[in-house]
């Protein structure tokens, strides 16, 4: 176990001058000193809550828990760069807790992008037909504009349609057609933004929002 994290947990004896400095550096935001020994009414996050990662060019990377960016920021491969607004709660004190941090060398890897398929469609619409909105498992694709008259097989021209919708559009234009979509197609983000807007509605990641520009934010709630 890290150095700097058995003191945090404080299983080892005394304080250790990495751990002076991480106080002096963001304990006066929680009223703390390395010397406090008081606990002062903070609220407190579990040591597993999630910490985003950003890559060293601040590229949204992955999501770790408190421990782990502990540990990464002991071994001098990342820095903090935002706190959240909970402490962690050690036996005699109250540790600012990392919300966001940065790695200290770049993580070299190719952009993410989801296969076109018929399953991604679905999941896309989240099982919705986008023609009546029904939610049902029995859905067809549709073209919104029909491959004879030159629609792609796209990312921004395939929907969930249920079968009754499909039927009633058939070959037809949408303009000819008295059917609207309830909302425009395109490409979906990766599965990995998928899980930083669960995160970000389940509320407390505030300091996440100005490091993901790729998020779709009319999805978070």
């Amino acid at each position: 176990m890290p150095r700097f994290w058995a003191a945090v947990l404080e299983f080892g004896s005394g304080v250790l001058g990495r751990q002076r400095m991480y106080y002096q550096e963001c304990g006066p935001e929680f009223g703390l000193s390395p010397a406090s020994t008081e606990l002062p009414c903070v609220e407190c996050a579990p040591v597993n809550s999630a910490v985003l990662v950003l890559n060293q060019n601040y590229e949204p990377l992955n999501i770790c828990n408190v421990r782990r960016a502990f540990v990464l920021v002991d071994r001098g491969k990342a820095e903090v760069l935002e706190h959240g607004q909970e402490g962690i709660r050690t036996a005699s004190r109250i540790m600012p807790r990392p919300s966001v941090i940065k790695l200290g060398y770049l993580v070299k890897r190719p952009r993410p992008q989801v296969r076109l398929s018929r399953r991604e469609i679905f999941l896309r619409d989240d099982y919705t037909c986008q023609y009546c909105g029904a939610k049902t498992r029995e859905l067809t694709l549709d073209h919104v504009v029909p491959k004879h008259r030159g629609g792609g097989h796209s990312w921004d021209n395939l929907v969930s349609a249920c079968r009754p919708c499909n039927h009633r559009k058939g070959s037809k234009a949408l303009e000819e057609t008295r059917m609207r979509l309830i909302k425009a197609p395109r490409r979906p983000q990766p599965a990995q933004y998928f899980l930083w807007i669960q995160r970000l509605n389940g509320g407390g990641y505030d300091a996440w929002l100005k490091f993901l520009p790729q998020v779709d934010f009319s999805t978070v709630s």
